[in-house]
């Protein structure tokens, strides 16, 4: 009945029939074996039979008269030992005895019973109901072997064979086999293979109708896979027609948003333009999810800039970071390879989905990523580590044990602030495919740390790290940070650029350093730490550079003043050129700019120290020693010419910086940000002043991704600019 369930309806019959054939092969099997141990225990009992005929001893056999005076005599003792023995000596006989043929009757000379039991035969005794085929082979004088059959004590299985007397006389030795105890051996031999046959039934019915299944499995599933790659060809369809009116979408409310516009229509058409954003996502996280289930996830195996990758993710999310004024840094330790091979895009997409989390999550504090390597053993790779750590609310172990499933989202805080629920899990298919995982730990309202590992290949290829000559190489640097993370990141890129960080974390520890003998070649400060650092640095001739966010205060005033800014977060190509720029040499780097310009971090002029002292007021953000004095500056127009002529400019100089960017032109980048910080610095809009100072440091070291990063966002700055200029406008009209 068990087999009659599983087997499925259209199989039930067919299995049937193999589960009848299997019974009726293991019943032959059966019989066969049942006649092949018959016949193998009636020899094997005759064997023993000729074995106990040759074991009696015919001169006491001789000396038997059949009498019952022979009882009790030396010779009838042993024969009657002998036969007592060979029953008990094998449990499968039952008797063991002699007949003679004497006149008519068939009768017992000896027996293994013993007198007074209820099977015992006296000497002589006729065997009145002996078969016919029994009496025939003990008249002819040959072996038997016959049964079942039964007379008055039971029913037997007998053999027997002849024994040769000296007198001419003749006796037969038998042995008996209980006929029940024979049934029941040949019963087993002929039920198991009955029952293996069963069994095999059963197996072949299940196999048959698993097999039936599986059939109709494989072909749900070849029906599965081809409607897979239709929804497949249909996604990558859609996905084009969606891309391009979404696209059309966010930039039209893009220009619409540029327009003259009330502030209620205003926040409608940035709803708009921020739900196409949100959609286009969207889009790309379903296809790259789409991609990976369908298995057609390629990886690329080229050259992979490890920094390169890592620093342009943290600079993209940096205005982001700095907008909830929190600090990101990333720290690439020193043993960390310039390049592997691997898939860059990949890469950067886990980097992407680890950051911006991070971020997305992360209201106060800070967000460090951190890479390091090491060698694999047993692939002979190298395993690259990426944990990204973050100060955020933290994940309880509920919602890790599903966090990297398809669309699952945290808790009702991680909906609230967006997003698809993809990208953890396509980040942790990617580095699966790389060969490593993506893991997590947390601890609610303590923050989290997510961790990459990947196997890549080393690049033979690698370049080496060369920025500073051997005139410099050693030479001691002050780096004054206070933010630990940022303070380790920047003393690794100091120590992979062969330079000897000297750090502190305030200004007094700061202020002790520069008074050592000998002082650091040259320092890196906090902008806030200007004020107290500036004159003492200066009279011990130590150059100078200041490190600020880019929505930093005073970042125009120090820029005006002409010290060198280093904008947060710090890239290691930025330091070299700081430092090439506070040393006047030209340094170089193997790995991406072949040369940097002379123009310093905020793209003015290198600092050149004067020897006279100015004396400058309390709450003058510059530093006491200044340049040399400079002929008076004309006196600047009023405000509302200078806002209404940047009014009118402000969309052809994006527009310029936009179109240069586009097409890799650096330097017209670089002079159309020099002209509009240059108007928004008087009008104070630092916002503006700030995306320049950014634009022509980028532009100045020859970094196009970052160019062309900031200048996708011009759009919304710009627009955040035309109402500061109009309520400049406003106020110089209601004075």
């Amino acid at each position: 009945m068990l087999v009659w369930w599983l087997a499925p309806p259209r199989s039930r019959w067919q299995g049937a029939g193999v589960a009848c054939l299997c019974l009726a092969l293991g019943g032959i099997a059966g019989e066969l074996l049942v006649s092949k141990r018959n016949h193998a225990l009636r020899g094997e009992l005759l064997q023993r039979c000729r074995h106990l005929a040759a074991g009696l001893d015919r001169g006491d056999l001789a000396a038997h008269r059949n009498l019952p005076e022979d009882i009790g005599q030396p010779w009838g003792v042993r024969i009657h030992t002998r036969l007592l023995e060979a029953r008990k000596s094998d449990p499968e006989v039952t008797y063991a005895y002699l007949m003679e043929h004497v006149g008519p009757a068939i009768v017992f000379p000896n027996g293994d019973d013993e007198p007074g039991t209820p099977d015992f035969t006296p000497l002589g005794t006729a065997y009145a109901d002996i078969p016919p085929e029994m009496r025939q082979a003990v008249i002819e004088g040959r072996d038997f072997s016959l049964g079942p059959y039964v007379d008055h004590w039971g029913e037997f299985i007998s053999v027997g064979t002849p024994v040769e007397l000296s007198d001419q006389r003749r006796m037969t030795v038998a042995l008996d086999v209980r006929a029940a105890r024979w049934r029941t051996e040949l019963l087993v031999w002929r039920l198991w293979p009955i029952a293996i046959g069963a069994a095999m039934a059963f197996v072949a019915v299940l196999l048959w109708s698993r097999g039936r299944a599986l059939a109709a499995t494989r072909v749900a599933v070849r029906e599965a896979e081809a409607a897979n790659h239709a929804k497949d060809a249909y996604l990558a369809t859609v996905s084009h027609d969606l891309r391009n009116p979404l696209s059309g979408i966010i930039g039209m409310t893009g220009l619409l948003a540029d327009s003259e516009l009330t502030a209620q229509q205003r926040e409608y058409v940035q709803l708009a333009h921020n739900s196409g954003q949100q959609l286009l996502t969207l889009v790309n996280e379903l296809l790259d999810y789409a991609r990976i289930e369908a298995g057609e996830l390629a990886l690329d195996r080229v050259q992979c800039p490890l920094r390169e990758l890592v620093e342009d993710s943290v600079a993209l999310l940096a205005p982001l970071a700095t907008a909830k004024d929190v600090e990101l840094n990333a720290i690439i330790e020193r043993d960390v390879p310039e390049a592997l091979i691997g898939d860059p895009d990949r890469i950067r997409q886990i980097l992407h989905n680890l950051v911006g989390n991070a971020v997305k999550f992360t209201d106060e504090g800070e967000v460090v990523v951190r890479v390091t390597a090491g060698a694999d053993a047993a692939s002979g790779r190298v395993r690259l580590r990426i944990a990204v750590r973050d100060t955020g609310i933290g994940i309880d172990a509920a919602t890790i044990s599903r966090l990297f499933q398809p669309f699952a989202q945290g808790s009702d805080a991680g909906r609230r602030r967006g997003g698809t629920g993809l990208g953890l899990c396509i980040a942790q298919r990617i580095a699966r495919a790389l060969g490593g995982d993506v893991t997590v730990e947390s601890t609610p309202g303590a923050g989290s740390t997510f961790t990459a590992v990947l196997l890549l290949d080393p690049d033979p290829q690698s370049p080496a790290v060369d920025g500073i000559s051997s005139m410099r190489r050693g030479s001691r640097v002050l780096l004054g940070v206070v933010q630990p993370s940022l303070r380790e990141g920047m003393s690794e890129a100091l120590v992979a650029l062969g330079l000897e960080p000297v750090v502190a974390a305030d200004v007094m520890t700061a202020m002790a350093i520069v008074a050592t003998a000998p002082p650091p070649a040259a320092a890196v400060i906090e902008a806030g730490w200007a004020r107290d650092m500036l004159p003492a640095l200066e009279a011990a001739g130590i150059p100078v550079g200041v490190v600020s966010a880019r929505s930093a205060g005073g970042t125009q005033m120090l820029a005006s003043r002409r010290t060198p800014v280093l904008l947060r977060p710090v890239r290691r190509e930025s330091l070299l050129r700081l430092l090439g720029n506070l040393w006047g040499t030209r340094s170089s780097s193997t790995r991406r700019f072949a040369a940097v310009a002379s123009g310093v971090e905020a793209g003015v002029a290198p600092r050149t120290p004067a020897t006279t002292p100015v004396a400058r007021s309390e709450d003058d953000y510059a530093p006491s020693v200044v340049d040399p004095p400079s002929p008076p500056a004309p006196a600047l127009p009023p405000i509302a010419t200078l806002a209404g002529g940047l009014l009118g400019g402000l969309r052809s100089g994006i527009d310029a910086v936009r179109d240069a960017a586009r097409s890799g032109d650096l330097g017209t980048v670089r002079r159309a940000a020099q002209g509009l910080r240059s108007a928004a610095e008087p009008l104070r809009l630092t916002e503006l002043a700030d995306t320049c100072i950014a634009l022509e440091v980028a532009a100045s070291g020859g970094d196009q991704a970052t160019v062309r990063d900031i200048a996708i966002n011009l759009d919304d700055v710009r627009r955040r600019t035309q109402q500061a200029i109009s309520e400049i406008s406003r106020k110089q009209a209601g004075r």
